[in-house]
């Protein structure tokens, strides 16, 4: 008899095949000290405004359907705050999505959650961690086969979650790219205040869109609403400073808000009161900066543009659209399975915000590809005119060089052998010339002609000049009974002079090997030159010409220095101070007779590289 009973029991009972909404749930209220209250109430629930405080602890008690081998997963869609599922025993249920299971759970309200029921279950309990959102409760429940509500499962997350979650990471990345060009571009505000606001709404969805909580269920429902007005803040801010006046007073009064939310968020989230109304306050303040952000923009929308503009006020506007359905869906003037809008409303500005920021930095990499197309122009033009100045420049620095040599061989002229033949003219005419005076002012003035032609001769150098120097004046020294010893240094070959230098150079000489044959009666002369190299990089070295003789005239003070007062002295003094040189005409010391007549003159450090000695 009991078999059969059994057997009739369960042929009563239908099979668990099909999907079972669950219409009613027992609800228990406890409301600040006041007893429980508990009655039955259809789904979805509707609550009282009263209970809108973080002062109350709302669960429900579901009763699941009586089938034959019971059902075994329950899907539940949405609730009014973030949940803890067990059974009637206190066993925790776990969601198909959850990765932490346990006691520990804590389910996200907003997403739809799936959960595995324990066989034999016939009651489940759903408590509520914090205050709910506004006047929602447990909103659509449904229990069955796991097998056929894990498709609806899977279709809603899609439906809720799926693009919200590939948004928020898309948001993540334009923040970052965002931050990335606003480093190297500082001046652009704009720029980073939109990289904030895309950083700070991605961060949100990321959290936003998570099964269960990555925070305690009191600081999620807190940081919701933050991240809301935070970002809104954002992007007041980008509009203000994108209409090239803005409001200064504006981050002063934004950065106060900001302040102000943070610090009631940190009040109620570590258990002070203020809850409902950091959450509240924070979402209408947020709401009340978009409406600022529109109406600033339709007031600068001459300075905008009228396509940014439009584009900006399109966004915000789909702010505000996603905000009042969200609101009405709160309040179940919208039907409440539907997903939440405000998240796109703020994705939609923020990629007009994007665009915008794209558009622009295009249209500054054209401009700045044109500029360096004119730039280039600019200086291939600019660089053909300087071509033909160098060329023009060339000719006139030829021309210039040319005249300068004119005058200087005429200056020359004039005053060495124009003025030698001047005086043999004069002295011929007026019969005060011997034949020995005369031959010896032609001889000079000849020996001028060829210092000049040589100092005309291209590549001129000291030892070419120094050689020519010698064929010249041997003979005649020789013809005067004076011989000469040459001591000529190899170092003098790298020391290359300037052709002014090399000729000033060859004067003194002459004019010395000339005093020696007229006025010293020497029987013997002797050149040395040599380059002395210095030890120290400060000092230079010198290029070092001696002449000495042994002429018996001496006029002056044994061991006395000669004052350039005869003409060919002053001259020889002279020619050494143009080009920087040392000369000294002193008495050779006793027993020798006669003078020495010392050049110094430094040259530059490369120009020199001494060898040793070597008499020629």
């Amino acid at each position: 008899m009991l078999l059969f009973a059994a057997q009739a029991v369960c042929a009563a009972q239908p099979v668990c095949d099909t999907v079972q909404p669950v219409r009613q749930a027992r609800r228990t209220v406890v409301f600040r000290a006041d007893a429980p209250l508990e009655e039955t109430v259809r789904l979805p629930d509707t609550l009282q405004r009263q209970w809108l405080t973080d002062q109350i602890q709302i669960a429900y008690t579901l009763t699941l359907p009586v089938c034959a081998g019971g059902a075994d997963a329950l899907f539940v869609y949405r609730a009014g705050a973030p949940y803890k599922v067990t059974t009637e025993d206190g066993v925790p249920l776990v969601s198909t999505d959850s990765v932490e299971g346990g006691a520990v759970a804590q389910y996200n309200g907003r997403v739809p959650q799936l959960f595995s029921v324990p066989a034999g279950t016939r009651r489940v309990r759903v408590v509520f961690q914090t205050k709910p959102h506004l006047f929602l409760g447990l909103l659509a429940v449904e229990s069955g086969p796991m097998a056929l509500l894990a498709p609806r499962h899977a279709q809603a997350l899609a439906y809720v979650v799926g693009w919200g979650q590939l948004m928020s990471g898309v948001l993540l990345v334009v923040g970052a790219f965002g931050l990335f060009l606003w480093g190297h571009r500082r001046a652009l505000h704009s720029l980073l205040w939109l990289s904030m606001a895309c950083g700070l709404w991605g961060l949100r969805g990321v959290v936003y869109f998570r099964s269960t909580l990555a925070l305690p269920a009191r600081w999620f429902e807190l940081f919701n609403p933050l991240t809301v007005l935070l970002t809104a803040i954002a992007i007041a801010m980008a509009c203000n400073l994108m209409a090239g006046q803005p409001a200064r007073f504006v981050g002063r009064v934004f950065g106060t808000m900001a302040a102000l939310a943070t610090a009631l968020m940190l009040t109620a989230g570590v258990g002070g009161p203020g809850m409902a109304l950091s959450i509240g306050g924070d979402l209408l303040v947020a709401y009340g900066v978009i409406f600022w952000a529109l109406w600033w923009v339709w007031t600068r929308r001459q300075a905008l543009g009228a396509q940014t503009a439009t584009l900006l006020a399109v966004g915000l506007i789909a702010i505000l659209a996603s905000g009042a359905h969200d609101g009405l869906m709160l309040y179940q003037q919208v039907p409440s399975t539907q997903p939440y809008l405000l998240f796109w409303g703020f994705v939609v500005l923020l990629l007009v915000f994007a665009a915008l920021s794209s558009s622009y930095m295009m249209r500054s990499l054209r401009r700045a590809e044109q500029v360096n197309e004119e730039l280039e122009r600019a200086i291939d033009l600019r660089t053909a005119e300087l071509d033909k100045s160098y060329v023009l420049l060339g000719e006139s620095a030829q021309d210039a060089a040319r005249t300068h040599e004119r005058e200087h061989l005429l200056r020359e002229m004039h005053d060495g052998i124009g003025a030698q033949l001047m005086a043999a003219l004069r002295g011929v005419e007026r019969g005060a010339l011997n034949r020995e005076q005369l031959a010896s002012a032609l001889q000079d003035g000849l020996d001028e002609l060829r210092l000049l032609m040589d100092s005309t001769a291209t590549q001129q150098t000291l030892p070419s000049a120094l050689v020519a120097w010698r064929n010249r004046w041997d003979a005649r020294l020789a013809a005067a009974g004076v011989t000469l010893q040459w001591r000529v240094d190899e170092s003098v070959n790298a020391a290359q002079l300037g052709s002014d230098a090399v000729m000033q150079v060859m004067r003194i000489l002459q004019e010395a090997a000339a005093n020696i044959l007229k006025h010293s009666g020497a029987s013997n002369m002797t050149l040395t030159a040599r380059v002395q190299p210095s030890a120290l990089q400060s000092v230079l070295p010198l290029l070092c010409i001696d002449i000495v003789d042994d002429g018996v005239r001496c006029p002056m003070p044994h061991g006395g220095a000669v004052q350039p007062v005869a003409r060919g002295l002053k001259n020889m003094a002279f020619r050494a101070a143009q080009i920087g040189a040392e000369l000294a005409v002193t008495r050779c010391a006793v027993p020798a007779t006669g003078w020495a007549v010392s050049l110094r003159l430094p040259l530059p450090p490369l120009q020199a590289s001494p060898r040793s000695p070597r008499l020629s």
